[in-house]
């Protein structure tokens, strides 16, 4: 007899079983923590979205407000476009959506964050201007959805509004 508790044995499956929940439920933390991280991020952008027209009607630059903050200056036009109430940075933010996304005016609705409605006459004067090309590709459920592509016009643009863009900050100084 061996007078203690009868010790029961833990089966192989039983044992994976275990280490699975043991790591399920740190994923779960990290998770839910890494979810809290980018809820404050946002809600730190949105303030620094906020600060920076006046940041640079005091004579700060675009550039300047970049390095201080360490948010790009192409996330900092697009912020311009979703807060700004001018067309010039609404033209400058459209461009850089189609640079750094597929093209879609899906994709770029969720990076400025303006309704199609606000996106349509800054795209219908590219095109006119012979800037876009709209090339329609397949959506989510295989209907047709609109997109754009820069023409080598577009580019020449880009390139040049950026450039008077980088010029107007340097004399604002």
């Amino acid at each position: 007899m061996s007078g203690g508790p009868d010790k029961k044995q833990v089966g192989p499956e039983e044992s994976r079983a275990n280490v699975r929940a043991l790591y399920v439920s740190q994923l779960e933390a990290a998770g839910g923590a890494r979810a809290q991280a980018l809820r404050e991020a946002d809600g730190h952008l949105d303030r620094i979205a906020r600060l920076t027209p006046d940041a640079v009607n005091s004579g700060l630059s675009l550039t300047d407000v970049a390095r201080i903050t360490g948010v790009s200056r192409p996330t900092l036009y697009q912020l311009r476009a979703r807060y700004g109430e001018s067309h010039a940075h609404l033209r400058l933010a459209v461009l850089q959506a189609l640079t750094t996304s597929d093209g879609s005016l899906a994709s770029m609705v969720r990076a400025l964050g303006r309704p199609e409605g606000d996106l349509w006459p800054v795209l219908t004067d590219f095109m006119d201007a012979g800037a876009l090309d709209l090339e329609p590709m397949d959506g989510a459920e295989g209907e047709p959805q609109p997109a754009f592509q820069l023409t080598q016009k577009g580019e020449q643009l880009m390139d040049w509004l950026f450039e008077m863009e980088d010029e107007a900050e340097h004399e604002s100084r």
